[in-house]
């Protein structure tokens, strides 16, 4: 909660405007497109698709099971979500490629 009246505070100040004016715009880009990265690595982790999982005796992350339903149900939505956006949907691209 505090966290949210601080960061209201900032938006009324017009700080939050001066912040992100001082970030360049590629810095800015690049932020989002490795958060998404992030997300997607953690959609696809073992817990749920099971393509890249961990190994306790080796290298971090070894490649998973591919012939899985799960992996094959995770791929199919990245492209779909994929194509989706390419062709310029823009209600529901992404809600449809998690469907």
């Amino acid at each position: 909660m505090l966290d949210g009246l601080v960061i209201l505070v900032l938006v009324l100040a017009g700080m939050r405007e001066a912040v992100m004016r001082a970030i360049p715009h590629d810095l800015r880009l690049a932020i989002g497109a490795g958060i998404g990265l992030f997300i997607a690595f953690i959609g696809a982790g073992e817990r749920w698709a099971g393509a890249p999982r961990e190994h306790a005796d080796g290298p971090p992350l070894l490649p998973g099971h591919f012939d899985s339903k799960s992996v094959a149900v995770c791929v199919v939505g990245l492209l779909a979500t994929a194509v989706l956006m390419t062709r310029r949907v823009k209600k529901g691209a992404l809600l449809i490629g998690i469907a």
